[in-house]
């Protein structure tokens, strides 16, 4: 709801390319994601690209997508209703 610090910006990116890098750490992961990265048209080098890519994520980026995706909030209310007879 509120600003991201410079920490909260640091650990997401450390996260990410973390998380990335080890999960590809198996020839079969990496040719994996080649395959699927080529076929959605990223390119079969497209991981190679990816560390440098979110390191460039600003914390300006990080409020509008989360404005975008998480702004509008919908709160259902459920209440038995009583005035029905059971038939």
């Amino acid at each position: 709801q509120g600003p991201v610090s410079d920490q909260e910006l640091s650990t997401g990116i450390n996260l990410c390319t973390t998380m990335h890098q080890m999960n590809l750490e198996t020839t079969a992961a990496q040719a994996f994601s080649d395959t699927v990265n080529e076929s959605l048209g990223l390119g079969y080098d497209w991981d190679n690209k990816y560390n440098e890519m979110i390191k460039k994520v600003t914390k300006e980026d990080i409020s509008r997508v989360a404005r975008k995706y998480f702004g509008h909030h919908l709160i259902v209310e459920t209440v038995p209703q009583t005035d029905r007879k059971p038939k």
